[in-house]
């Protein structure tokens, strides 16, 4: 077993590509407080743990990352069937699911509410002082 450092580019790069999930993952979770939070970790210069990831060529259903966070989506509809094949390469994420598809959400996707696309936005100006919920950085919902 190795380590080795990534960064959230390369990782948004290699979504879906290279970088997909086991079909035995269970879907995303996070409401949308726990993704508010895990941003204002990061802002605030906050260790958010490390990855599991498994590089494989066995055969095993490869499941996409969401471009946009849908709550109840057909897990079905995000396999990809050409990854999947025994042969592939493909790195699986064994832990972290709900932290990376929080962070591709954030920096390279969106949230579906009622059909409605919404975006994250943040001012990275602010920070200087805490909510009422001891965030720093909330960001600011716009459709």
């Amino acid at each position: 077993m190795s380590y080795r450092s990534q960064s959230l580019h390369q990782l948004i790069e290699d979504r879906n590509r290279s970088l997909f999930l086991p079909h035995i993952q269970r879907p995303f979770v996070w409401k949308e407080d726990q993704m508010i939070r895990l941003l204002d970790s990061l802002m605030r210069g906050y260790p958010i743990q490390t990855f599991l990831l498994w590089k494989t060529k066995e055969f095993i259903k490869a499941r996409k990352f969401m471009d946009a966070i849908e709550r109840d989506v057909d897990l079905h509809k995000l396999y990809d069937v050409q990854k999947s094949e025994e042969g592939v390469e493909k790195v699986f994420v064994l832990d972290g699911q709900q932290r990376l598809q929080t962070l591709f959400t954030i920096f390279d996707g969106a949230i579906l509410d009622d059909g409605k696309r919404r975006e994250a936005w943040i001012d990275l100006l602010s920070g200087t002082e805490a909510d009422d919920e001891g965030l720093y950085y909330s960001g600011d919902r716009r459709d």
